[in-house]
Parts: C-alpha cells; structure tokens; sequence
C-alpha cells in the first residue's frame, strides 16, 4: 500500500495514519490480512509526523487478495465521495507511454483489451508489487521476492501479467 492509498483512507488530522487506514478500510471492506508495520527505522516522514513512526513504503503488508479488495473498492468508487475519486484520477503525463499518475494512484493503458486501470506499484528491498483495478470490477495482483531489487525484465513480466489478468475474456479492441 502506498501513501496516496494511506492518504485515501484517512478522514483528517488526529489520529496516527495506520490506525485510521484500520477502521476505514478494514471494516468498509472486511479484510483480514493487511496490517501496518511497526518500522525500526526512523524516515524524514517520521521526524514530521510525530504521531505515527515509520509507516509509508513498505508500510502494510497485505495478502493479494486483500489488495485487490482495496483497489476494486477505490476504482469502484465505494472508498471515497465522488470528488475526493475524481481528484485521484485526475492524472498528469509521466513521460512513460500509457502511464499518468494523480494524487497517489497511477492510471495504465490497458494494451491488449483497451481501457485503462488504476492502481500503484511499488517496491522496497526484497519485495515488489504490480496491481490494479478497472472501474468496470476486474483487479489483478502480482507479487515478486526480488534482490536486492528486480530487472527491467521482472518489471515487464509483471506488467504483462496483470494486463493478462485485467483483460482475460475481455474482447480485444481494435486500433
């Protein structure tokens, strides 16, 4: 999960961010296998955000299938009100083709079958993650042990397994 994801799910100052993305999230969507990580290393983020250390990369470990809740949920808009979802995917060019990001959530073309889906990578030592999620219900996650970091090639195979998965019995589109 990554900070724009954080950010969604919170509803103000207060409290510490990983106890709000607690309640909303896990009680809107009931899932059973995301939890905040306790860090032992303090960040830049830390030394702003008193209340609450050590949260943002790498900071829930979540099952594919609690992931996938989340971001079918978020695209779907059953997470946020309506502006606060137009705000998210409000997107800006990356320079990488078919790829736009907005406030913490990425949109990708979806090359075989057209369309685009929402979600946001991430990776830190060890570990990494592509997924998304369609507004139309679909969502795909792949995870990968990688060290100390994957290849361009890993990263392309991922990509081309939750495009598969994205667009599997969708019809293609013609260009």
């Amino acid at each position: 999960m990554n900070a724009g994801f954080t950010a969604a799910a919170t509803a103000g100052p207060g409290a510490c961010v990983p106890q709000r993305v607690q309640v909303a999230v896990r009680s809107v969507l009931k899932v059973s296998r995301t939890d905040p990580l306790h860090h032992t290393v303090v960040t830049l983020w830390d030394a702003i955000d008193h209340a609450c250390p050590g949260l943002h990369a790498g900071g829930h470990r979540s099952s594919a299938g609690d992931l996938n809740r989340f971001l079918g949920a978020l695209a779907g808009g059953r997470l946020l009100r309506p502006a606060q979802l137009k705000a998210m995917m409000t997107t800006h060019p990356t320079g990488d083709k078919g790829r736009e990001y907005g406030l913490g959530l990425e949109s990708k073309e979806l090359t075989p079958c057209g369309g685009v889906y929402w979600g946001h990578g991430g990776d830190i030592f060890g570990y990494q993650t592509a997924g998304g999620a369609t507004t139309h219900g679909r969502q795909a996650t792949v995870t990968a042990n990688v060290d100390p970091g994957g290849t361009d090639a890993q990263d392309d195979d991922m990509e081309a397994a939750v495009q598969k998965a994205l667009c599997e019995g969708r019809p293609s589109h013609s260009r």
